[in-house]
């Protein structure tokens, strides 16, 4: 006989929390109480960080950080609901790319093996880009439109320590510059074929 419930069956399927007891009656007719606590499962605890800075047009990744084993599964919504890209994910650490400068709520909820589930919400503010610096081949020097905030480029990789407003170039290929403004955020320049004569 269990209690609460009153069931006679030798074993019972229940969800719901508290204490469970069953009178044990042998055939003889002794008598064995058994007791068992069955306790509410703890709910996870949703956390998460994003990439500084979001920039626009530029992926901003998202890490979970609900602590390890609490969660079985994962739903992001970005908070950009008229996005052209959609807005929401069940991946663990996803990026998103957002199409429009502001500030957007992001929302994780997490559910844990046993469907628990939990919440939470973090603003996130998307700068916009600097304007695209644009660059001039003065004789034998390239010259960038912006003083600071400078990185050239040689066929798309960085050249290591060109960081001036001028480069010099010594090898023929295509330059850009790339500027950085205080905030993260980049923008590229135009490109520049130059021909190295070694004059």
């Amino acid at each position: 006989n269990w209690l609460p419930g009153g069931q006679t069956t030798s074993a019972i399927t229940t969800s719901v929390p508290g204490t469970y007891s069953v009178t044990l009656v042998s055939i003889q007719g002794c008598q064995k109480q058994l007791s068992y606590v069955l306790a509410q499962p703890a709910p996870p605890r949703a956390a998460f960080s994003a990439s500084p800075p979001a920039c626009l047009n530029i992926p901003d990744c998202f890490t979970d950080q609900t602590p390890a084993g609490q969660a079985v599964s994962w739903n992001w919504n970005f908070g950009d609901s008229g996005a052209a890209t959609t807005n929401l994910s069940t991946l663990e650490n996803p990026c998103h790319i957002y199409g429009a400068p502001g500030t957007y709520t992001v929302y994780l909820s997490v559910t844990s093996a046993n469907g628990c589930s939990d919440t939470t919400t973090k603003p996130i503010v998307v700068l916009p880009l600097p304007v695209p610096p644009s660059i001039q081949l003065n004789a034998n020097t390239l010259s960038s439109s912006d003083s600071t905030g400078n990185q050239w480029s040689l066929n798309g990789n960085f050249i290591s320590g060109a960081t001036g407003q001028f480069y010099s170039p010594t090898q023929s290929g295509n330059y850009s510059v790339t500027l950085m403004d205080s905030m993260g955020c980049s923008a590229t320049s135009n490109i520049i074929n130059f021909i190295y004569t070694g004059i």
